[in-house]
C-alpha cells in the first residue's frame, strides 16, 4: 500500500499543482475565494511535501529493513494465506540450499518431506485461528540433516485489517541444547565435586586431629627409623660384599659409585681405590671400556637390561664372565645409575664343550650303528631270501608229492621268513632315513590302482582277525606325482597296523582330494590308545607298552617308517583315538611332491 501511495503522489503530483494553477487564475479576481482557494493550494503543497518526505524516509526505512532481513542469521519468510512463500531471506536459502525462484510462489510440499510440510501448514493453522503471534520448537531439515530451530510465527494484516500472510523468525538451537547439556553437566560436576570436598574436608579434619595426636609418635619413630635404615644399609652391603660374583654401580658419567669386596679384590684393588673414578682413570684395556660404555649407554636410553658374556683380565688372569647390566631408578622412575653384576662361567664353558663333544661322539655312534643296522641287515636278507626261494622249490616238490603235513610246515617256515624279511627291511629303511641317505623316486601313477593292489595284499590279514575291510573315494582319486612304493608301504603299514590290532571290527579306508592334497584315513574300532601311548608311537623301536609288545608281534618301526616318508615328500600324519573304541590315522600328502634336487 505505501508503494502504490508513493507511485500515486509521483505521477500526480504535476497534474495536481497544474490544476490548482488554472483555477486560481479563473478565479482570481473573485475576493475571497481567490484568498481560500490559495490557502488550499498552500496547503496541498505543503501536504504532498510532507508525503514526499515521508515517502523517501519510508524507502530508506524499507532500504534498512531488506538488509536487515537479508543478513540476519535467522531464517525469515512469508506465506501467504494458500501457504505460497512470497518473501525469503538470504539464510533460508542457504540453508536449504534453495535458490529464490525455486521457492517464491511455491508451497512446502514442493519441497519439503510431506509430514514436515504438514506440521507447517498445522502451525499457519493455529496462528491463524489464535490470531496472534506463536512461538513454537520445531526440526528443519537442511542440507547437514537436521537441527533444531526455535520459531515465532506472526500474522500480517491489510490496511483494511484482513489477514494476508503469515511470517516466521527460526533460529538455530542446537548450540543452546548443547550448552543446556554442557551446563547441566558441570552443575552436576561442581555438586558433586562440592560433596566430595566437603567429605575430603570432614576427612582431612579427622586425619588432621589423627596427625596432630601422631605427631609425637611420628617423632620418635623417625629417630628409630634412621637407625633401623643404617642397620639396614650395613645389613645390605654384608650381603653384597659376600656374595661370590663382583658387583659394581655407575653413574650417568661412569664413575664407579658401589663396588663390593670381590669385584674389588678380582681387579687387585680395594672398593674405595675404585670408588668415584672411571674405568679410564683406573687404566683397563680400552677395547673392553668401550665395549662396556656402549652397552652402558643402551641401558640408560632403553631402560631395559643388558646381559652379554666377555673375557676380562683379572689378578687371576683371563676369565670368561656372564654379567648383566641393569637400570637403578629413584622415586621418579628416572635412571640415576646402573649395576653391572659379573658370574665366572669358565667352568660351564668347559663343560659345554663336553657336551658338545659328547653330542659329535653320540652322533658318530649313531651313524655307526644305522651303517652296522644297514650292513647287518643286507646280510640277513641275503639267507632269508634263499630261504624263502627253497621253500618255494621244496613247496612246488612235496605239493606234487601230495604231502600235506609237509606244505604246512613249509608254509610256516615261509610265512615266519617273510615276517623277518620285512623286519630287516624295515631296520634298512629306518638306518637309511636317520643316515639321510633314503631317496625319493618320483613318477606320475594311478593312486586308484596302486590303493587295490595294497588292499588286496592286506586283505589276508583282515580276514584272519575276523574283521571287515570298506574302501571309499578310490574310483575317482585321479593321477599322484609321488614315490609310488613309499605311498604304497604307508598306506600298507596303516592298514596292517589297523588290522592286527582290530578284532571281528571294521575298517574303512576313505581317500579323497583336497585342494592341492590327497587325504587318507584309515579308521579302526579296536583296541585304541592312551595319550600317553600316542606320544611314543612315531618313535623307532617303540609300541604302546610292554604288554602290547608280547600281545602283538612287530618291532614298531611301521608307524615310524611311514611318518618319516610322508615328512619327506612334504606331509604328515596324524592320529586321533581313545582307548576300547579304536583309532583314526590321517594322512596328507602333496598331489605333486617337489622334487627335493629342484
Amino acid at each position: 500500500m505505501l508503494i502504490l501511495s508513493i507511485i500515486i503522489s509521483i505521477i500526480f503530483f504535476p497534474l495536481i499543482n497544474q490544476l490548482l494553477e488554472k483555477t486560481f487564475y479563473i478565479f482570481k479576481n473573485q475576493g475571497e475565494k481567490v484568498k481560500e482557494l490559495q490557502n488550499i493550494n498552500h496547503k496541498l503543497q505543503r501536504e504532498l511535501q510532507i508525503i514526499q518526505e515521508k515517502n523517501v524516509e519510508l524507502e530508506k526505512n524499507q532500504a534498512i529493513l531488506s538488509a536487515i532481513v537479508e543478513k540476519s542469521k535467522a531464517i525469515i519468510y512469508i506465506q501467504d494465506i494458500q501457504g505460497k512463500y512470497i518473501l525469503i531471506n538470504r539464510h533460508f536459502r542457504k540453508t536449504f540450499n534453495l535458490e529464490k525462484e525455486q521457492v517464491i510462489g511455491k508451497t512446502n510440499y514442493d519441497f519439503f518431506a510431506r509430514e514436515i510440510a504438514e506440521n507447517f501448514s498445522y502451525i499457519n493453522q493455529i496462528v491463524t485461528e489464535a490470531n496472534r503471534c506463536l512461538t513454537v520448537e520445531e526440526i528443519l531439515p537442511d542440507k547437514n540433516g537436521y537441527n533444531s530451530y526455535i520459531s515465532t510465527k506472526f500474522p500480517l494484516y491489510n490496511l483494511d485489517g484482513s489477514l494476508y500472510a503469515i511470517g516466521s523468525i527460526s533460529t538455530n538451537i542446537n548450540y543452546r541444547k548443547e550448552l543446556q547439556t554442557l551446563l547441566a553437566n558441570v552443575n552436576e560436576e561442581l555438586e558433586n565435586r562440592v560433596a566430595e570436598r566437603t567429605l575430603c574436608l570432614k576427612q582431612l579434619n579427622e586425619q588432621l586431629k589423627i596427625e596432630i595426636n601422631a605427631k609425637t609418635q611420628a617423632n620418635e619413630m623417625a629417630e628409630k627409623m634412621a637407625n633401623e635404615l643404617s642397620q639396614h644399609a650395613r645389613t645390605v652391603d654384608s650381603i653384597l660384599n659376600a656374595s661370590v660374583d663382583p658387583i659394581y654401580l655407575f653413574d650417568p658419567s661412569g664413575k664407579y659409585t658401589y663396588v663390593s669386596r670381590i669385584g674389588a679384590e678380582s681387579l687387585g684393588m680395594k672398593p674405595n681405590d675404585m670408588i668415584g673414578k672411571t674405568a679410564t682413570e683406573l687404566g683397563f684395556s680400552q677395547e673392553i671400556i668401550q665395549q662396556f660404555y656402549e652397552q652402558t649407554k643402551k641401558v640408560f636410553t632403553t631402560g631395559k637390561y643388558v646381559k652379554s658374556e666377555g673375557c676380562f683380565p683379572t689378578i687371576k688372569g683371563e676369565i670368561d664372565y656372564e654379567y648383566i647390566i641393569s637400570p637403578v631408578v629413584d622415586q621418579e622412575e628416572n635412571i640415576e645409575a646402573v649395576v653391572s653384576t659379573f658370574r665366572d662361567i669358565t667352568e660351564r664353558r668347559h663343560t659345554q664343550l663336553e657336551l658338545e663333544l659328547a653330542k659329535e661322539a653320540a652322533e658318530a655312534a649313531n651313524q655307526a650303528k644305522s651303517r652296522f643296522l644297514a650292513n647287518i641287515s643286507h646280510e640277513l636278507k641275503t639267507p632269508l631270501n634263499a630261504i624263502i626261494g627253497y621253500s618255494d622249490l621244496l613247496h612246488e616238490e612235496i605239493n606234487d608229492l601230495g604231502d600235506r603235513d609237509l606244505i604246512n610246515d613249509l608254509n610256516r617256515i615261509r610265512l615266519e621268513s617273510q615276517k623277518l624279511l620285512k623286519m630287516i627291511q624295515e631296520i634298512i629303511d629306518i638306518s637309511k632315513i636317520e643316515a639321510n641317505k633314503m631317496k625319493l623316486y618320483l613318477e606320475d601313477f594311478n593312486l586308484s590302482s596302486l590303493i587295490k593292489n595294497v588292499v588286496k595284499s592286506v586283505e589276508p590279514l583282515v580276514v584272519k582277525n575276523g574283521n571287515i575291510l570298506k574302501v571309499e573315494g578310490v574310483e575317482d582319486i585321479g593321477i599322484m606325482y609321488a614315490d609310488p612304493i613309499k605311498v604304497q608301504q604307508i598306506i600298507s603299514n596303516l592298514l596292517s597296523n589297523s588290522a592286527k590290532f582290530t578284532h571281528q571290527g571294521e575298517i574303512n579306508l576313505r581317500v579323497s582330494r583336497q585342494k592341492d592334497n590327497i587325504v587318507l584315513c584309515v579308521t579302526d574300532n579296536g583296541v585304541g590308545m592312551s595319550l600317553d601311548q600316542i606320544k611314543y608311537l612315531f618313535r623307532p623301536f617303540t609300541q604302546s607298552d610292554e604288554s602290547t609288545t608280547r600281545q602283538y608281534d612287530g618291532i614298531g618301526l611301521g608307524l615310524a617308517i611311514s611318518q618319516r616318508f610322508c615328512q619327506m615328500m612334504g606331509g604328515n600324519i596324524t592320529v586321533d583315538s581313545k582307548v576300547a573304541l579304536g583309532s583314526t590315522f590321517t594322512v596328507c600328502l602333496p598331489t605333486e611332491v617337489a622334487d627335493s634336487k629342484s
